[in-house]
């Protein structure tokens, strides 16, 4: 099976005592900012994984902003236990500092393995530009 995944951006997730997860603020296309750019934000990526063999993997996630430093989250460990079931990983959230409109992009790689799709968000302030 090949291994594939998605991303759900949004503000917040959180998990009922029986283990439904409830996303909180889901960013469908954009996110629009309401505050002029630089702008702190705080971002969960909702993360899930399909096609992994049952045991311990290796995962490093990297959440790139435009125009500010990408957050790196290196050296995870997931313990898949059923092949047949998508792992799912809220991540979060994240103060995530946003210098300019553009994309929020998502890297993924699992055991060195990039997955080539980057889960692009795509951001814009609502906020008037400064005379």
């Amino acid at each position: 099976m090949q291994l594939e995944a998605d991303v759900i951006y949004c503000d917040d997730v959180r998990i009922e005592a029986t283990g439904k997860h409830i996303l909180i603020g889901v960013y469908s296309v954009d996110m629009v900012v309401g505050v002029p750019f630089p702008a702190i934000v705080g971002l969960t990526v909702y993360l899930r994984l399909w096609g992994l063999t049952a045991g311990q993997h290796k995962i490093d996630l990297t959440v790139s902003p435009p125009g500010a430093p990408a957050v790196e989250m290196k050296d995870g460990t997931i313990e898949i236990t059923n092949e047949l079931a998508p792992l799912t990983a809220p991540i979060g959230p994240i103060p995530l500092q946003i210098g300019a409109p553009g994309e929020i992009l998502t890297s993924i790689i699992v055991d060195g393995v990039a997955l080539e799709n980057k889960f692009p968000l795509l951001v814009s302030s609502s906020a008037p530009t400064p005379a």
